[in-house]
């Protein structure tokens, strides 16, 4: 079995680096400089929540303007859906 790694320390620097690549792909205009780094500086000391908010926040600020264009570049980003696996939300349909 693995190092345990609080869950919290997932949403890092690293993290904010492959969204901003995915994000890239489909808007050019995404900095990802300063995403990176504006999500890197803000995360640090923070705990889980915080983390999520930070990154959130970050997206709102980098993201395109329009709530639309926004959402279709995200979506944009999901991968493929994994229709093997069976969870609390595929139970429900």
């Amino acid at each position: 079995m693995g190092k345990y790694v609080p869950l919290k320390f997932l949403f890092n620097e690293e993290l904010a680096e492959k969204m901003a690549d995915s994000i890239c792909k489909h808007d050019p205009t995404f900095s990802k400089r300063n995403f990176v780094s504006s999500v890197t500086c803000k995360v640090e000391n923070l705990e889980l929540k915080q983390r999520i908010e930070v990154i959130a926040d970050e997206l709102h600020n980098a993201l395109q303007k329009d709530f639309n264009e926004a959402i279709h570049i995200l979506l944009k980003t999901l991968g493929l859906e994994n229709t093997t696996e069976v969870g609390t939300f595929t139970c429900m349909k």
